[in-house]
């Protein structure tokens, strides 16, 4: 398991099904009795690159190709409206350049410096209108840095993990009808025990709904970039031999880490950060900084991989009884199953119950939450841009993409910051230039 040590990062993790947007998954926290708050509904936190999916969106939807070349420097753009005297000046990680790159290369290895004039040329009002209809719902700045996610309000894993899955769902968002309007489902079925409910039925089951939101054909090609993150790029580290697309975030403070992607069965939003504040996370990965290709995108891994294996058993006890039924031996009827964590997912810290079926709630987020801290980068001045880039412990040429995707070995738990690492880091897929 990962970040089990006192004193270190904590994770938060959304998972939602793809067929039903039922919240299949939730864990807000390490433990609600100790720390009452729901980081999964509540942590508005800065998505730093996982943020740049939207921009993608939103270009494709103006016609950019994604095979459209684009040169990879330090970039300086002026402000709109502010006479010339704002800039917003974009780097690369450590000044990791590629000279040039397609749109394509650029979200593989999460170029900031390609995403930033990408972003400024679609218009970062239509990027917020966008990333609002896939399903973000806390208020979205339209300053510059916002697209490469630097945003003056945070997002949640909870809407990150909805909103990707509009994407997986070939561009419609899902909801149902025991969910407010648009929102992921958190109840399955509503029993009124005998007495009528205000519709005067005494018992509603969910319906799931969906409204278009991308043109089908647009997030296919999103999809095809995206998976090009996980097989050569940021997110190697969530491979897991089958089909997987999605995006790493890492600010440029280390403060947060994001991995959220989706499989054929389900989308996952993985946050890792401190709850409290902002904490840079410079040395917790066996000493090496923590970004959203190494923790967030291992559990991420080991998430998938086991609810995977969960889904093959019970779908194996189901045939099993199919069959003894249909042998005469009538067996006990279990209830249904509905899927749960794995156990390295750590347990769901939700924070509120209810004594309807389902897996969660859906809190509407407060605007202004504990553990949200403020973004860096936008503002007056001149805003230096460097956040979310992405790269391994062992960094690859920038001039190549990667050889076929290696599964990436389960680096130890590190140790608590302040103290040395006991051995190299493992490798975590190798990734390239850009931001995160």
């Amino acid at each position: 398991s990962y970040l089990g040590y006192a004193g270190g990062p904590t994770a938060s993790l959304v998972a939602i099904e793809n067929s039903t947007g039922q919240v299949r998954a939730m864990v807000g926290g390490p433990d609600y009795n100790k720390t009452p708050f729901n980081l999964a509904t509540n942590g508005e936190r800065q998505p730093g690159s996982a943020f740049k999916v939207f921009d993608l969106a939103a270009a494709l939807e103006d016609g950019i190709s994604p095979n459209s070349v684009w040169s990879s420097r330090e970039k300086i753009f002026i402000v709109p409206n502010t006479a010339g005297q704002e800039k917003f000046v974009v780097h690369n990680d450590e000044g990791s350049y590629t000279g040039s790159n397609t749109l394509t290369g650029a979200t593989t290895f999460s170029d900031n410096s390609i995403y930033a004039e990408v972003g400024l040329k679609v218009g970062t009002r239509r990027i917020a209108r966008l990333a609002h209809r896939m399903g973000i719902t806390t208020p979205l700045s339209t300053n510059p840095a916002m697209t490469i996610g630097g945003l003056t309000v945070g997002v949640t894993p909870l809407d990150m993990a909805h909103a990707y899955e509009t994407i997986a769902r070939a561009g419609r968002r899902v909801s149902g009808t025991l969910a407010e309007k648009g929102a992921p489902v958190g109840i399955q079925e509503v029993d009124g025990g005998g007495r009528a409910l205000p519709d005067g039925a005494r018992r509603d089951v969910n319906r799931v709904t969906t409204q278009a939101v991308l043109p089908a054909s647009i997030a296919a090609t999103e999809t095809s970039i995206l998976e090009t993150v996980v097989q050569d790029g940021t997110g190697r580290a969530a491979a897991t031999g089958q089909f997987a697309a999605g995006k790493t975030g890492t600010t440029s403070n280390y403060g947060d880490a994001w991995f959220v992607g989706w499989d054929s069965r389900y989308t996952v939003a993985v946050w890792v950060g401190y709850p409290n504040g902002l904490v840079p996370m410079t040395n917790a990965f066996n000493g090496n900084p923590v970004l959203g290709g190494t923790y967030p995108a291992l559990i991420w891994h080991n998430f998938i991989t086991l609810a995977a294996r969960i889904d093959k058993e019970r779908g194996e006890r189901a045939a099993q009884r199919a069959a003894e039924r249909k042998a005469g031996k009538h067996p006990l009827e279990a209830p249904p199953e509905i899927a749960t964590p794995p156990p390295s997912a750590a347990t769901t810290n939700g924070g509120s119950g209810n004594r309807r079926s389902g897996t969660a709630t859906h809190p509407s987020p407060s605007k202004h939450s504990a553990g949200s801290p403020a973004p860096s980068g936008g503002g007056g001045g001149e805003t230096h841009a460097k956040g979310g880039s992405e790269r391994s412990a062992a960094p690859e040429s920038a001039a190549r993409a990667p050889s076929a995707p290696a599964a990436a070995p389960a680096p130890k738990p590190s140790p608590p910051p302040s103290s040395p690492p006991a051995e190299p880091p493992p490798a975590t897929g190798g990734v390239s230039p850009g931001g995160g």
